[in-house]
C-alpha cells in the first residue's frame, strides 16, 4: 500500500513537471525576450527551484539556450525555435532570437536583424 502511494506520487511529480516545463517554454516563447529563473518564477508564480529545475531539463533537451549572463539575477533563456534565419535566410531547427547556430557564431558583435534587434 504504502509503494503504491509514493509510485503515485513519483508519477505525479513527473506530470507536475512536465507540465512546467511546457508552461515555462511556452511563456518564453510568448514574451520573446530573455528571461531569468526568477523573472520566469514570478510570473508563473512557480517557486524558484521548481523554475531551476525545469530550465535545467530544457536546456539538456536542447528547447533553451542561455543567451546573457546578468549579474546578480544569473542565466537568461531564451527558447529554440524552428524556422527562417533572419541572417542567411535558411531553414533551421536551432534559431536562437531569429538567428541560427553558424550566423550567430560569425558574427558576435554585429547588430542583430531587425527581429532579434528589438527583443535582445
Amino acid at each position: 500500500m504504502i509503494d503504491a502511494f509514493f509510485r503515485l506520487a513519483a508519477k505525479l511529480e513527473r506530470l507536475l513537471h512536465k507540465n512546467l516545463c511546457r508552461r515555462v517554454g511556452d511563456h518564453l516563447a510568448a514574451i520573446r525576450e530573455p528571461a531569468t529563473a526568477g523573472d520566469l518564477s514570478a510570473a508563473l508564480d512557480v517557486p524558484l527551484h521548481a523554475v531551476r529545475k525545469a530550465l535545467r531539463d530544457m536546456e539538456g533537451a536542447g528547447k533553451v539556450r542561455v543567451v546573457q549572463i546578468r549579474i546578480p539575477e544569473g542565466r537568461a533563456y531564451r527558447p529554440v525555435e524552428i524556422g527562417l534565419c533572419e541572417w542567411c535566410g535558411l531553414l533551421d531547427h536551432h534559431l536562437v532570437a531569429g538567428e541560427c547556430p553558424a550566423c550567430a557564431a560569425t558574427v558576435p558583435d554585429a547588430a542583430r536583424p531587425a527581429h532579434a534587434r528589438s527583443v535582445c
